[in-house]
């Protein structure tokens, strides 16, 4: 059994979802199996033929290779794509009944924010009454990525770092709507088991 195929099975097995079917989960998964099963074959298919030369060989692997990592890339992209979509509208959902900030409240935190580094923001943030990180999220929506001098030098950068961001959101939808919290949870489990299978299939061609 190659790596990847143990990496599939211990997933399904271990993975515990409340709002998704990890039957259904793992479908995709087939793709990527057969992908990598058709590489190997062809690989072998490669190492058997008598009418290559060594370099023929050589060159027939790394054209498989190429062709096969290639496929494994465009699969992996449209999924996170997907998956990201469902994301950003499930976290959409979580604001869903939150009151947004004043407009001058907004603008006010945006000067505010720009006068600082991303980290000094990001410590402000944590700080942050629920009230000010609704300001302080806006802010940073609304502007988007803007230069500012950071530890790692200068860099266009949003005012929050996005993930930190969803995580407070998140935080603060378990009380308010607990059900929908946790099926983002998932989502986000899902997706970063999407990446970690891709990497297996990839780290075998």
């Amino acid at each position: 059994m190659t790596k990847l195929n143990e990496v599939i099975d211990a997933q399904a097995l271990n993975q515990r979802f409340r709002h998704y079917d990890v039957k259904v989960v793992m479908v995709p998964f087939g793709h990527l199996k057969m992908l990598s099963d058709g590489h190997r074959k062809r690989r072998a298919e490669i190492a058997d033929d008598k009418h290559l030369t060594k370099e023929g060989k050589v060159a027939a692997l790394a054209k498989t290779q190429t062709a096969t990592r290639d496929a494994i890339e465009e699969w992996h992209q449209e999924r996170l794509k997907n998956i990201d979509a469902d994301l950003l509208e499930q976290r959409a959902a979580l604001r869903g009944n939150v009151t947004a900030p004043e407009q001058k409240r907004v603008d006010l935190m945006t000067q505010h924010l720009l006068k600082h580094t991303p980290q000094e923001v990001a410590i402000f943030y944590d700080k942050a009454t629920d009230a000010e990180r609704l300001e302080m999220e806006a802010a940073s929506t609304a502007v988007g990525r803007v230069p500012l001098k950071s530890s790692n030098g200068l860099q266009w950068t949003p005012l929050l770092d996005p993930a930190m961001v969803s995580e407070a959101i998140l935080a603060r939808a378990e009380n308010t709507n607990p059900e929908a919290a946790q099926k983002v949870r998932e989502l986000s489990e899902i997706r970063a088991m999407q990446v970690t299978i891709t990497g297996v299939a990839l780290s075998e061609i």
